[in-house]
C-alpha cells in the first residue's frame, strides 16, 4: 500500500538519527569508537529499552540491528572514527524506501552498503553516488537486503 509505505520511509530517518546521535554522545570524550558493537550498545544502555527484545536491538520496521565496524557488527577497533548500524533481512520495499531517504549531511552518513547476492556500496563522489535515487534502488535492492549505514 503507498501509505504504508510512506510511512515506513518517514521511520527509519528518525530512528538513524536517534541511535548515532546516542552512540556519539556516548562516546563523545573518546577518540574513536573503539570498543562499539551490540553488546556494548545493549549493556551501556545505547538505545531506548522500547528497542531491546530478547537482547536484540530491533527497528521500528521489525528488523534486527547490529552495530559495529562492519556488515557483521565487528567490535570497532582503536582506529575507527566511524561506525556502521546494519539493518538484517530487509526486504524490497523496506531496503528502496530505507535507502532513499534525504538524510542530509547533519546526520554525517559516510556510505551506505546494499548486501544481498552482491555487494554495492554508496558513498559521495563515487559511481554509486549518494544520494541513491529511487530508480537505482530498486535496481539495486533485492528480497531480502542487508543495509549497512556507516557514519562518521
Amino acid at each position: 500500500m503507498v501509505l504504508n509505505n510512506g510511512s515506513q520511509k518517514k521511520e527509519i530517518l528518525p530512528e538513524l538519527r536517534l541511535i548515532t546521535d546516542s552512540i556519539r554522545n556516548h562516546y563523545q570524550k573518546k577518540p574513536t569508537y573503539a570498543g562499539l558493537n551490540t553488546l556494548t550498545v545493549l549493556e551501556e544502555k545505547i538505545v531506548p529499552a522500547y528497542m531491546i527484545r530478547n537482547n536484540k536491538i530491533f527497528s521500528r520496521l521489525k528488523n534486527e540491528i547490529l552495530v559495529g565496524r562492519d556488515e557483521i557488527g565487528s567490535t570497532s577497533i582503536a582506529s575507527d572514527t566511524d561506525f556502521s548500524l546494519i539493518y538484517l533481512n530487509m526486504n524490497q520495499n523496506k531496503c528502496v524506501n530505507a535507502v532513499t531517504e534525504a538524510f542530509g549531511i547533519s546526520l554525517g552518513l559516510k556510505s551506505i552498503q546494499i548486501l544481498n547476492q552482491n555487494r554495492y556500496e554508496f558513498s559521495y563522489g563515487t559511481d554509486l553516488n549518494l544520494p541513491i535515487k529511487k530508480q537505482d534502488a530498486l535496481k539495486y535492492c533485492q528480497a531480502k537486503n542487508t543495509i549497512v549505514f556507516t557514519f562518521e
